[in-house]
């Protein structure tokens, strides 16, 4: 559904066809996010950022990325090509690792980085500092999650189809908790705690599913246990 398509179920479930603002469409959207934690706004690219030999601050455009979750470096392992966890580290350990990485001369000993830290963020601009110093041009791949879209007419918001109702009935929930009619609030309040129990039980399920159901195990016996 777009946006003009959830406002038109609000306006049915609240019974009132002339509703046209947005703020609880966006509300509830906005509460959806946080009590799944965003899980279906998950994403990877390899674009953003390219560790150069010799070179070590980079800015990284973060865009509509709301939180940076990991940042991987690819690096050779025995010939092999594999990505490696960088870490995260606070100014005073990120020194201690540069300290590692410098020869008794003063110079870098050059290899993959392993550790950053953040210098600046500017207008959704990263700026960050990467240890050892890199002794040749390696891949990266950033992890993050991106910002929740406001929602207008013609937007189709970006979690599941199968739940944009979620979004009508938590809106129309938190309308009717308004209203003066005692029947109608606890009519509002129930829609609310539907809405947010399916999103716990069924969004957040979905976007983490167990994928060991079909796995064998040999039996064991009791006496293992014992």
């Amino acid at each position: 559904m777009n946006g003009n398509q959830i406002l038109t179920e609000v306006r049915f479930i609240i019974d009132d066809m002339g509703y046209s603002r947005y703020n609880e469409i966006n509300r509830a959207y906005r509460e959806i996010g946080r009590i799944t934690r965003h899980n279906w706004l998950r994403g990877e690219s390899e674009e953003m950022v390219e560790f150069l030999d010799g070179v070590s601050t980079y800015w990284v455009d973060l865009g509509d990325i709301r939180v940076l979750q990991a940042l991987y470096v690819k690096g050779n392992d025995s010939g092999k090509k594999f990505w490696h966890l960088m870490e995260e580290v606070s100014k005073k350990l990120f020194e201690d690792k540069r300290i590692e990485s410098t020869s008794p001369d003063g110079t870098n000993r050059e290899n993959r980085p392993a550790w950053y830290k953040i210098l600046e963020v500017i207008n959704n601009r990263i700026h960050i500092q990467v240890t050892p110093v890199p002794d040749e041009t390696y891949s990266a791949r950033v992890e993050f999650i991106k910002s929740l879209e406001n929602i207008g007419p013609a937007t189709i918001p970006s979690m599941s189809p199968d739940y944009h109702d979620l979004i009508s009935n938590l809106a129309s929930g938190m309308i009717l908790e308004r209203d003066k009619d005692p029947k109608e609030r606890i009519r509002g309040a129930e829609l609310k705690a539907n809405a947010m129990k399916d999103a716990v039980l069924g969004m957040t399920r979905d976007a983490h599913a167990n994928r060991t159901k079909n796995i064998t195990r040999p039996r064991r016996s009791v006496n293992e246990f014992i």
